[in-house]
């Protein structure tokens, strides 16, 4: 996120506040970040899309009351996180992630999707009553939400 984004724009470190996905113990920084987001308001939230319209790595059968915790990540979203010629077992099999309540509390959200295979998660989460299966769908629930698409990944709506 740093080199991609933040070490290119103008933001107040003091402001930036991720979730350490390296921690030793899970659990006691799933904590933390739960605790953080009790006492701080997020302005933007900034999220991808999977394939299997999970966000965060909110997969599908995640409720919408979901918050902060460690995550199993299905085989696909592990596949889709897959750096070039690495094998599927280095990428790892848990995660922690905002849980979608905690997205839903941002003043802003910001979803990006590129490519044809993101196209029936968007159309599910943009067209389709919003339910535990496709968790983006949820998004439809928040009243400031901006969706960025290319052509391929637009291309069913």
């Amino acid at each position: 996120m740093y080199r991609e984004l933040f070490d290119k724009a103008d933001f107040d470190q003091q402001r930036i506040n991720l979730i350490d996905g390296a921690a030793q113990d899970e659990t006691a920084e799933a904590a933390r970040y739960a605790r953080l987001l009790g006492e701080t308001m997020i302005d933007l939230q900034l999220l991808g899309i999977g394939s299997n319209g999970h966000i965060g790595f909110n997969e599908p059968g995640s409720v919408r009351t979901s918050r902060v915790r460690v995550v199993q990540l299905s085989e696909e979203t592990r596949a889709a996180n897959l750096p070039t010629l690495i094998e599927l077992k280095t990428v790892p099999t848990r995660a922690i992630t905002m849980g979608i309540a905690d997205i839903l509390d941002a003043s802003e959200i910001v979803i990006l999707a590129t490519g044809q295979a993101k196209a029936e998660a968007v159309r599910k989460s943009i067209q389709e009553t919003p339910g535990d299966s496709c968790p983006a769908s949820h998004l439809a629930s928040h009243a400031n939400v901006h969706w960025f698409l290319d052509y391929a990944a637009a291309r069913l709506l």
